[in-house]
């Protein structure tokens, strides 16, 4: 099926004649869920039905590379097809692993885009100028392919082969365009800098591609990649460096370990949409005499949530434009079923005058590892909706997790028999705490998602719950779609690089 056609298939049985119905599934604001109302009585789900479904799409991967000793992820859809996506790899020429998550809005047609293409952009930002231009002359063979990044893919790992092409092309022409300023390369460089200008040239780059015709002619896939949306969270992990940049409203809570055994959450990703303060304060700056539409039913313009994002062009370009693509397609009389999206979704909302109201900046945050620093959280708006404003409780349970988790293999006593009776008493008493936290999901990510759906403030888990919003007829009511990597941290490494700036 056509990467289009799966964006029209996710507003099925329901037909949207506006995208402002598709963006206003962005971030809902999720109904008061009681597994006693009439609504939920559905069959009941058992409890083996209920961890085949929440463990249908789990991973784990080692790494064992410097700070990284291994991540897990796991994903849930509400939507159908789901829109998040979420991707890992290296950098071929550094050292730095990136991890990023994709929550896509309007269809999933620029989640996938995105997550296909980010990571060779930053990877190009993150070379010396001698090696932009070694990169450059090794790709002037079309025959060769990109080796810039290797994805840590598997089985469910899609990538689009019809715009394969095209996606070289624009980093080819990406690259071209940083030797024409190689003298200042590598004195210019931050990493703050290059992640802000690697999505900010892909986004350019998804603009370009679908409103500029070949051979006066649209393309309606291009078109449907750039008129849906994505938020986007990548963390770059080199050595002890952790860089998080951050465009919309998924987040990254980092998990550390204090002296007396507490959790300590500390976030790494501010939400971007239109209950954040600084973000309002930056719209209504740029916006200087919109101040009384800007926002409207606590959304931008009333149509969506997030304030920054890839895609969603029919919020950043000029109104003009718009309309002639809208009149462009509505003369090729193309219709919802065959060939893309219809006319009317070119077409820009009411107390549309100063374009763009989006921007696909993100915000950089850095942190150095510590010994102490156990683990990094990255999930889309999904996960953290369902525990607002308790991110020391996902820590908490992370935490638990890992106690539970050291269990599960036997004790062994040193082979040297040094241990006193006292020592293994105490030993023997913390196994014994921990085999209480043992939880049913290996994967960390499940765990979390298992707890986000069918926890209860006093009571634990729920499987009444569970089992009613994993049953319910239109999921989407009460949640969204939901991805989170779990990334742990090699305590000893970080212990021998506490040196390193």
């Amino acid at each position: 099926m056509a990467l289009w056609k799966l964006v029209l298939h996710h507003g099925k049985p329901n037909r949207r004649s506006s995208i402002e119905n598709l963006l206003k599934h962005v971030s809902v604001r999720h109904a008061h869920f009681d597994p006693a109302d009439p609504h939920f009585a559905y069959p009941r789900l058992t409890k083996a039905q209920v961890t085949k479904i929440l463990q249908g799409n789990e991973r784990v991967m080692k790494i064992n590379h410097e700070a990284i000793s291994r991540f897990e992820s796991s994903r849930l859809a509400a939507n159908t097809p789901i829109e998040d996506r979420n991707s890992e790899g290296y950098c071929n020429a550094t050292d730095g692993y990136l991890f990023g998550i994709f929550d896509g809005h309007a269809g999933v047609a620029n989640a996938q885009a995105v997550s296909e293409r980010i990571f060779n952009y930053i990877a190009i930002n993150l070379l010396n100028a001698s090696e932009i231009k070694q990169f450059y002359h090794s790709m002037e063979d079309s025959n060769n392919e990109l080796k810039l990044v290797n994805f840590l893919t598997h089985n469910a790992t899609y990538f689009n082969s019809e715009n394969r092409d095209l996606y070289r092309d624009a980093i080819l022409n990406y690259t071209k365009d940083a030797i024409s300023s190689i003298s200042d390369w590598d004195s210019n460089f931050t990493m703050e800098k290059a992640l802000q200008s690697a999505f900010l040239r892909l986004d350019k780059d998804l603009e370009d591609e679908a409103f500029r015709p070949v051979d006066g002619k649209l393309n309606t896939q291009l078109l449907t990649i750039a008129l849906s949306g994505c938020c986007a969270l990548i963390a770059h992990i080199d050595g002890p460096h952790l860089h998080v940049a951050n465009l919309g409203d998924c987040g990254a809570v980092l998990g550390t370990r204090n002296e007396d055994g507490t959790w300590q959450a500390k976030s790494l990703a501010n939400a971007h949409h239109v209950d954040n303060e600084a973000e309002k304060s930056r719209l209504r700056e740029a916006h200087l005499n919109e101040t009384g539409s800007l926002m409207k039913d606590g959304r931008l313009l009333g149509v969506i949530e997030p304030t920054r994002t890839f895609g969603d062009f029919r919020l950043k370009l000029p109104a003009k434009l718009l309309k002639d693509t809208e009149a462009a397609v509505r003369s090729l009389r193309l219709h919802e079923e065959e060939v893309g999206p219809f006319p009317s979704y070119y077409m820009p909302p009411k107390n549309y005058y100063t374009p763009p109201y989006l921007i696909a900046k993100p915000e950089v945050l850095y942190h150095h590892l510590r010994p102490k620093d156990k683990f990094l959280v990255l999930a889309t708006d999904g996960l953290w909706n369902m525990f607002k404003d308790r991110e020391d409780r996902v820590i908490q349970l992370v935490a638990d997790h890992m106690d539970g988790a050291q269990t599960i293999e036997d004790f062994e006593l040193p082979k040297d028999r040094s241990m006193q009776l006292k020592e293994l008493n105490e030993r023997l008493k913390i196994r014994k705490q921990n085999i209480a936290k043992r939880a049913e999901d290996l994967n960390c990510a499940t765990h979390l998602i298992r707890n986000a759906l069918g926890g209860t403030p006093d009571q634990g888990l729920s499987h009444l719950q569970l089992s009613a919003m994993l049953s319910h007829p239109n999921p989407r009511l009460y949640r969204d779609d939901i991805t989170v990597t779990v990334i742990y941290f090699d305590e000893e490494y970080l212990t021998g690089n506490l040196s390193i700036t």
